[in-house]
Parts: structure tokens; sequence; C-alpha cells
């Protein structure tokens, strides 16, 4: 008796592939967030932005070649914070323009698939009310950008400097940070005219930073200005230039900005005081 054996050929394809990751479908290849992995030839197409972390394993690797130790979730983040409206009328102001500085963060992205996380700080004595937090926190969402409501500065200054902890911040660097709100020169006044919580740059690590990162400053009063004595702090711009590399660039005000209500552009903050938008570098 003789048997006779057809073969039929299959495909198969899947969406995400090696590690759970998305495969892109104009290329085939498998997408990282930070870097693509061509999995018929089991390379990556660059190098890891991290490698200078592990100079004694190739730029090539795939978790410091520990893949079931080690995980490697997507690349980097916008950051945009809003800060309380105080004795504004207007309560919107903050958060208009807060939502359309998170969506314009994308236009920073240096990689597909980044995030953008929007942090709203929400002062405990002259905040906002619920039903603002929930309308632009659904808008948000709606747009895929992450909101975060805080209720004092460490949390901001925590959220850059580590993320979630766990060295998550190293492995999602900030691509972006944007601020709108009430500004003194040399501090971020997130709770001005209520519990006058403030911050600035120089509570940030260089390390939380990627190479290139974009900052608008814009959008709080005199961030390009210091006080011009050596017990005061230097301007906002001034303070970042110092966290950031030479690619990066950093945009702030030399005057008081003005909010007349809805999404205002810097060039329309500017000018009813007459002022320029600032443009320096970073130094390191």
């Amino acid at each position: 008796m003789i048997y006779e054996f057809t073969f039929i050929p299959t495909s198969y394809s899947a969406r995400y592939t090696f590690s759970g990751k998305e495969r892109d479908e104009e290329t085939g290849y498998s997408y990282f967030g930070a870097r693509y992995y061509n999995s018929d030839y089991s390379i990556w197409l660059s190098v890891d932005p991290l490698s200078d972390k592990t100079p004694f394993v190739s730029p090539y690797a795939y978790c410091i070649n520990n893949p079931i130790k080690i995980i490697d979730p997507n690349g980097e983040e916008g950051i945009v914070v809003s800060g309380s409206p105080g004795n504004h009328s207007n309560k919107r102001h903050f958060l208009e323009n807060g939502l359309d500085r998170a969506l314009k963060s994308k236009s920073h992205f240096q990689r597909k698939g980044e995030s953008t996380t929007w942090l709203i700080y929400n002062d405990k004595e002259k905040g906002y009310s619920s039903d603002l937090i929930n309308e632009y926190s659904n808008k948000a969402k709606e747009k895929g950008i992450s909101v975060k409501v805080i209720s004092d500065v460490d949390e901001i200054i925590n959220y850059v400097n580590n993320k979630n902890g766990d060295g998550s911040r190293e492995r999602d660097k900030i691509t972006s940070f944007y601020y709108v709100g009430h500004s003194t020169p040399g501090d971020l006044c997130v709770g001005y005219g209520g519990s006058e919580q403030n911050f600035d740059p120089s509570d940030f690590k260089a390390s939380a930073f990627s190479s290139g990162t974009y900052v608008d400053v814009v959008g709080g009063c005199r961030t390009a200005v210091d006080w011009g004595l050596p017990i005061f702090d230097t301007s906002i711009i001034a303070q970042f230039s110092r966290k950031l590399d030479k690619k990066s660039e950093i945009h702030g005000s030399n005057v008081r900005v003005q909010y007349s209500g809805g999404v205002m552009t810097n060039a329309q903050l500017l000018a009813p005081n007459q002022g320029k938008e600032i443009v320096i570098y970073g130094r390191r």
C-alpha cells in the first residue's frame, strides 16, 4: 500500500511577537519604543539608547543579555505640568492650555510609541473643582494622554526624577517638558494664591532627561528672568540649561504673561506686555 502525503503550507501572523511587543505592519519589525527588532534575522536595527550605562555589554544587546530576569519597557515620555488657578476668576486657564500643550508635546517625541503624562496640581486651598478635574481628565484620556492629579510638589519632583521607582525613569527618559501656571523669577508657583507651594528645575535630576529634550515654560510669568542677586535662584530656563545637554532647547518668557480665555499660543500670552520668547540651549 502506498500512502501519499500532501503538504499544505500555512502562514502565521501575530501582531504581538517577541517579548509581547507589537509588530509594525509596514516594516515587519517588532517595535520596542526606543528601537526596532528584526525577528527574521534576530538583530536590533539601532543601539540601545541607554547603552552607556552598561559599557561592558554590546549596545545591540537586549536586556543586558538576560531577558529572563530583565524587561525592556517602551521608551520615553513627555511631561506637562499645570498649576492651580489661585485667584484667577477663570478657573479653566491652566487646564485648557495644559491640555493643548499635552497634545503639542507629541510633536517632540523622538521615537514612535512615546507617551505624554499631564500632571495637574490641584491645590488643597485654592484648587480646581472635582467637576473641572473630571472634565479635563476625560478629555485628555480620549486623546491618549495619561493624567495624574496631585496636591504636593514633592510628587511632581519625584515623578520627574523617578517616575514609578525601580529605575523606571532611567528606562523612560523625558523628551519634552511644558509648564502652564503661575510663576515668579526662579520658581514655578503651582500653589500661588493658595498653599504657595512651588518648585524649580534645580530639584530635577539631569539623568531624568533625554538628549535633545524640548522645554517650554513660556506658560509661566518671567521664566527667563532672574532677580539679579546671588542669594536668589537664577531664571527657570537657566536652571533647566544646567540639567540638559547642548541638543536641548529651552523656551521662556521675559514678561508677565496674560491669559484671556481659551487656548493661547506663546505669542498671544506675551503680546499684552510686549514680551519676547527667549530661547536658550542646554549646557551639559
